[in-house]
Formats: C-alpha cells, sequence, structure tokens
C-alpha cells in the first residue's frame, strides 16, 4: 500500500528554539531549524491516521492544510506528546463525529486519568468537549486502526531505573516504520522490523543520552535493521540542519516541519 507521511513536529520535549537560548541553532533564520514537538500524519488507502497530540497540534495542523483525520495513536505520555490532545475537539465539532484515540497497556490509563473528561461516554452531547473514543491495544499484537493494520514495537526509552522510566511504542504501517523516543532495540525489535524500507526514527543529538539515540546509534541501528531510507525527528537544538545534514551518509536525512515522505 502506498502510504504519504507528514512531519508535522521535529523536534524535541522543549522545542526548538528553547526558551532563553542563543546558540547557532536556536538563532537560526532557517525555517528547517523551527522545530515544533514530533508527531507525523499517517495517510493510506483513503484514511488519515494522526501520531501523538503534540502542545502545538493546533497550529502544526493549520500550517499543513488538515481538517480531518481517521484516528490518533498515542506514542507514550510524555507531555510534548499528549498535550494536545484537547485540540482534537476541533476535529469532532467540525465532523460531529467521534474520534477514536488508542493507546497501549502501558500508557492507557495515564492518559485516561489525564483526558477521560474527554470520554465520549461523560461529555454528554458537549461539542466544545473533544468526543473521544478511548481504545486500549496489546503491544504484543497488530491491530486495526481505521481499517489499517498496525503494528505495534514496544521500544526502551530509559537506559536507567528514574522516575520518569517510560517504554514507548513504535508503530509499523507494511513497508514503513515510526518509532520515536527510544534509547536502544534490542534483536527483537530488529526483526519486527525487518523488510521495512523507510524508517522515522528518533534522534536527539551527537552526544550520547540515557532516554534518546544520538546520531551514531541511529546510523549503526539503521543499518542493522537494513532500511532503504532513515529519517531523523525528535531532533534537538544541538543539530544544526544545513551543517548535520551534509555530513549524514546517503541515504540519511534530518526532517524538518512540514517535511512531506512517500512511501
Amino acid at each position: 500500500m502506498s502510504i504519504k507521511v507528514t512531519i508535522l513536529g521535529s523536534g524535541t520535549s522543549m522545542g526548538v528554539p528553547m526558551i532563553a537560548c542563543n546558540c547557532e541553532t536556536c538563532t537560526s533564520s532557517d525555517q528547517r531549524d523551527k522545530r515544533t514537538r514530533s508527531s507525523a500524519l499517517i495517510e493510506t488507502a483513503g484514511k488519515r491516521i494522526l501520531i501523538d497530540a503534540t502542545p502545538e497540534l493546533r497550529l502544526q495542523c493549520l500550517a499543513n492544510n488538515i481538517a480531518s483525520i481517521d484516528a490518533c495513536l498515542i506514542t507514550h505520555t510524555h507531555a510534548d506528546h499528549i498535550f494536545g490532545i484537547d485540540d482534537l475537539r476541533g476535529f469532532t465539532k467540525s465532523s460531529g463525529k467521534p474520534l477514536e484515540i488508542w493507546a497501549g497497556q502501558l500508557h492507557f490509563d495515564k492518559l485516561y486519568e489525564i483526558f477521560g473528561y474527554a470520554d465520549l461516554k461523560h461529555t454528554a452531547g458537549n461539542k466544545n468537549l473533544p468526543q473521544l473514543v478511548f481504545r486500549k491495544f496489546d503491544q504484543m499484537a497488530p491491530f486495526t486502526v481505521a481499517g489499517i493494520e498496525v503494528t505495534p514495537i514496544e521500544l526502551p526509552h530509559v537506559t536507567i531505573e528514574c522516575i520518569a522510566k517510560m517504554n514507548s511504542i513504535g508503530f509499523r504501517f507494511g513497508n514503513f516504520a515510526y518509532c520515536t523516543d527510544l534509547c536502544r532495540m534490542d534483536q527483537q525489535h530488529i526483526e519486527a522490523l525487518k523488510d521495512i524500507e523507510t524508517l522515522v526514527l528518533g534522534v536527539l543529538r551527537h552526544k550520547t543520552h540515557i532516554a534518546h539515540l544520538n546520531i551514531e546509534q541511529a546510523i549503526d541501528l539503521s543499518r542493522q535493521i537494513g532500511v532503504s531510507r532513515t529519517f531523523f525527528t525528535h531532533i534537538g537544538h544541538n543539530i544544526l540542519h544545513s551543517r548535520d545534514q551534509q555530513n549524514l551518509p546517503e541515504g540519511f536525512f534530518l526532517t524538518h516541519d512540514g517535511l512531506q515522505i512517500k512511501c
């Protein structure tokens, strides 16, 4: 199946430019260095599936002329990936229809604790609230969203025990996969991505980090998987697009907000 991916946001949890930072990237005039928090729109078989609802969701949808979606998938419940969920009401109010929002077993309870007020069961027909139908998926098995088969991949997000420890979920759609917010992949993850052709992969910076891949690790991992094209997202302010893109090997690309990828 043909797939179009729009990178709605390509930045890390603090966005780029960061507040009160005067580094080379944060003061760059290159629009590719203006990064809202990471999310993507998957379009295939006439359906539109949103991955994550960032704090800038409204701005991202306006910038990319997105007036409708068929479902929303959540990778994990860190603030930069879910705090735009209330803006989903723009879609439900316009369509007059409820919207399914999907989270894995790991994250469902936390998501519902924060946004349960938007459950269709509790909104009493108030169209000024999001009209959401909360769905839970088993992160160990494929499931179907808006008629599209999705394979979830549970990914380690932090390398050490800490308060913020949390795994994230990557999503595979046919020969394409979207995997953000991970610190490594083990052999079972690599096997789950076998035969994909295009990968969007979370990369934070050049130096190592406890919760995210760096560029060197991501390149090595992509080569282990055997992907033809790899696009880096969730990019921090230590990466300058014009400088660092030219230093990447063939087949590797930095994303930017609004980038469209055809698979």
